[in-house]
């Protein structure tokens, strides 16, 4: 498991880990293993700043965000453009990944209000 954890969290020379290839190709499966061999939910890389999370966003893999999600992954990091994984996720295309972001149990407004 040691060696599992320290290939879990090694990147290239642009700080793209296994966990931003898995998660920009949408291989749920990649993803989950990663993370439970200790990948960094959240992080980014060198100059562009970007997380597994707005990978998944840009990719557009609903599992995959739903699953980083679901492993706590940050939603207030920026990329170098100042962008953050809701403002990526509004700005998607495919109505499965807005709705994997906006409808998790962490986002959802409806389940945060008190309504009378």
């Amino acid at each position: 498991m040691a060696r599992s954890k320290g290939l879990a969290q090694a990147h290239d020379a642009h700080g793209f880990t296994a966990l931003h290839y898995g998660a920009r190709l949408g291989h749920a499966n990649v993803v989950r293993r990663l993370l439970d061999c200790g990948a960094d939910v959240d992080a980014p890389t060198r100059g562009l700043g970007a997380t597994p999370l707005m990978r998944a966003l840009v990719g557009r893999h609903p599992a995959v965000v739903a699953l980083l999600l679901d492993r706590n992954a940050a939603l207030g990091s920026r990329n170098a453009d100042n962008e953050d994984a809701a403002l990526l996720a509004a700005a998607s295309d495919d109505l499965a990944t807005r709705t994997a972001f906006f409808g998790h149990p962490r986002l959802r407004l409806s389940d945060k209000l008190d309504v009378l």
